[in-house]
Order: structure tokens, then sequence, then C-alpha cells
């Protein structure tokens, strides 16, 4: 075996004694050879730095490996690697070594946005107290191995693609840490100063995003930072816009169905967002508002469809209790309510013969759920006749 061989495999073992005596029977081994992609691109200390072994690190550093030379394929720094698996020890040792603090890799993460990613607070910790900058934003998509796999495996549209894509474009440490619903970090992250009140390349806030990824904690903490709650990002979407239209996605899932359980905590995260002023009566790019979505949308967990209707139920009582949140001119002309949702459940008509005589709008939406669900009824009759058959019936 060649010695430059023995040495990457000492290094990744963490076998100091091999790797001496590999110095000193050849002194001509290069300490920043790359061991090639097949491998991960490293060199020794990265192999080192990847495998745990702070001292062995710390060796190869002391005999003059160069502590900011990057891997070959993502561009990434052993400081940014040791963040990225929360060694503290090791970041520790490495920051003593003059490691480059902000160093990003090829995606534009540096080693702040690492650790918030994956939640490591004491590491987030570390790098903010020893002047990691909160601003450094990554330039494109960084999507987790599991997710990219996900995706590789699903039969996707190129929108529902992209739609996953967008919480991993262009995001600060602050992002991260809201994606994550890393609670921890984002009070460390706050508490140092970082900016909360920005968007990100989509016109995403931290609120949006923890609303959209189900974090109900982060949405708490991120409520009360006193965020733009009624923020639209590019999509006109609020964050209310999106925990509501979570409620029916799969699309984070990669094409499989959400549980109850995954149901309840988006539920949870929109009677927050209601409970604390978001606006009723914002409608995104397609004209669609809060309503319109709770009315129209449809489970992909068909065997739990009984349960999950009492969830969104539950979510149309509520917006219809701040009645005088909204508009007259709510919902679009024509509103398609699902057949399970108008014909198995006539609380709701129960619920719109209370609001008889609130805007038009609702009244429009009474006569589209008592269509759907006995379409041969003379909808020419006064809307309080109407709905008093269909409880009849």
């Amino acid at each position: 075996m060649k010695p430059s061989q023995q040495f990457f495999d000492a290094a990744t073992l963490g076998d100091i004694s091999t790797l001496k005596e590999i110095l000193n029977d050849h002194p001509d081994v290069q300490l920043d050879a790359y061991r090639g992609f097949g491998q991960n691109g490293g060199t020794s200390l990265i192999l080192a730095v990847e495998a745990g072994h702070v001292t062995t690190a710390e060796f190869l550093l002391d005999a003059g490996a160069d502590v900011n030379k990057c891997n070959q394929t993502w561009g990434c720094s052993p400081l940014l690697l040791a963040a990225e698996k929360g060694n503290v020890e090791m970041v520790r040792m490495l920051l003593g070594h003059s490691a480059h603090i902000d160093l990003c890799d090829r995606g534009g993460r540096s080693p702040l946005i690492a650790a918030s990613e994956h939640g490591h607070s004491d590491v987030v910790r570390i790098l903010l107290s020893t002047g990691a900058n909160t601003e450094t934003m990554s330039r494109f998509e960084t999507i987790p191995k599991h997710i990219r796999e996900g995706m590789n495996n699903s039969k996707l549209t190129a929108y529902e693609m992209n739609d996953i894509k967008e919480p991993f474009c262009k995001n600060t440490a602050f992002f991260k840490a809201c994606w994550g619903g890393h609670v921890d970090t984002l009070k460390i992250l706050v508490t140092h100063g970082c900016r909360v009140h920005v968007t990100n390349h989509h016109g995403n806030t931290g609120l949006h995003i923890a609303s959209r990824m189900g974090h109900v904690t982060s949405v708490q903490e991120l409520i009360g930072l006193e965020l733009l709650i009624n923020s639209q990002n590019s999509k006109g979407e609020t964050p209310l816009h999106t925990s509501c239209k979570q409620l029916f996605s799969n699309v984070l899932d990669l094409g499989v169905p959400k549980s109850l359980k995954d149901v309840e905590q988006f539920a949870q995260i929109s009677v927050m967002l209601i409970q604390n002023g978001c606006d009723l009566n914002i409608k995104d790019t397609n004209g669609k508002n809060v309503l319109y979505t709770l009315l129209t949308g449809e489970f992909s967990n068909t065997e739990a469809i009984h349960e999950l209707n009492k969830i969104r139920l539950r979510l149309i009582r509520l917006v219809l209790s701040v009645i005088d949140r909204i508009s007259l001119t709510d919902l679009p002309q024509e509103v398609e309510i699902p057949d399970e949702l108008s014909s198995s459940h006539r609380d709701l008509l129960s619920w719109l013969n209370d609001f008889a005589k609130t805007p038009r709008s609702l009244q429009h939406m009474a006569r589209c759920v008592i269509r759907k669900q006995n379409g041969a009824l003379d909808c020419s009759l006064p809307y309080n006749e109407l709905v008093n058959k269909c409880l009849i019936q």
C-alpha cells in the first residue's frame, strides 16, 4: 500500500502512532493532498474531523496541515464539517488554530448556517461568541440528503419539486433554525442580535417557514418576537395561508399522506395565527384566501377522512367566529366543496345558518355547500329557507 494511502487510513482511524511513523519514514507525504472524489474528496485533516478524532486532527495541524483546506465535492472546510456534526470540542480546537469562521462551501453555507440547520446550540453559541456573521446567506439549494433521495424516488410534478426546494433556497442561519424547528438555537441567534425581520429569496419570513414545516413551538416563539404576522411571500401567502395549505398538502412528505398528528400540528399553528390577529382578508396571487382553502382542500389520507374533516370544521368554525374580520368579497364566484365535507357534516350548515345575516360572501358560500349536498333543491328560494330545508332532510 502506498504511504499516502496508509496516511489517509490512519487519519480516518485516529491512529496517531502510524501517522508519526509515516511522516518520519516519508517526509515527502503531502499533508493537504486529496484522497479523491470517491472518498468525499477530503484531506487527511478532513477525514480525521469527519471521524471525530480531535487529538488526531490537532496532531495533523501541528504537523503543518492547512486548517482551511476544503474538500473537493462541496468545498466544505474542516470547521464547517465539525459544526455540522455538532462536535463542540473539535470546533473549539479548530478555532484555536485560526480556522476561518465564515468560510462557506459552494452552496454558500457557513459553519454557523450548518450548525443552525441541525440545531447544534452549543456550537452556534461558540461560533457567535467568536464573531460569526449572522447575515451570511446560502447561495442556492442545499437540500438535505433524505429529502433529495425522496424527491428522486417519487413521482412529483415540476411545481411540487419547486415547492419542496423553496425552504432550502438562499437562507441565513436564522431561517435554517426556523426550518428545523430548533427553538433553543433560535433563541441564541436572537440574543446575539441576529436580524429576524427579514425575508429570504422567496419572500418568506421565519414565521412562514416554521408554519410550513409544522413546528408549533417555533411558531409560538416567533410570534412572541412580533414578526410581521401578515407578511406575504412571492406567492402572496401569509404564514396562515401556508399552515392551512399544509393541512391538505402531501408535498413535504414526498407523496406520503400526512398522519392525523401531523394535520393537528398544522391546525394548532393556524389557530395560533388566527388568535394573534392574522388578517383573514388577504388573498394569495391566485385570489384565494384562507377560508377558500379550508373549504375546498382535499385530504390525501382518505383512511382518516372523518377525523380530518373534524379538524377542518373546527378551523372553519373559528374563522366564522371572527366574522367581523372577513370582507364582502372573500370567495371566488364558484367554490367547489369536497363531497365528503358537504355530505357528511351537517354542522357546517348549522354554523352557516347562524351567520345568515352576515356578509354576502358567506351566504354565497352557504349556497355552494347546499347545492353540493342536494342539487335538487330550488336554489332560488330565500337563503334561510334553503338552509332550513337542508337541516330538516
